[in-house]
């Protein structure tokens, strides 16, 4: 989140350079942060699933069920929130 607010990205397709126009232009003042962004959303969410394999202490079903519940809701948050808030931001001005 920090990284988005540093970027000071275009919120509003009116403010975008190419508004009523034809073709693309990035909602950064760089273009390449179209690319990294993504890199760096899609890095949140194998991170994430990654955490999701670490060994923990399970106690009888009831343990593994937790655990499985609680990894599909961490890995579906993670997907939820790199389509709401990046995914949102790189198809801005396209």
């Amino acid at each position: 989140m920090t990284v988005i607010v540093a970027l000071d990205p275009v919120t509003r397709q009116e403010d975008c350079s190419n508004y009523h126009a034809a073709g693309n232009v990035s909602a950064f003042d760089d273009p390449v942060w179209d690319l990294n962004l993504a890199v760096m959303g899609l890095g949140w969410i194998a991170l994430t699933t990654l955490e999701q394999f670490l060994p923990i202490t399970h106690r009888g079903w009831n343990g593994w069920f937790s655990a499985i519940a609680r990894a599909m809701i961490a890995i579906g948050l993670s997907v939820a929130g790199c389509c709401c808030l990046i995914g949102r931001l790189l198809i801005m001005c396209n």
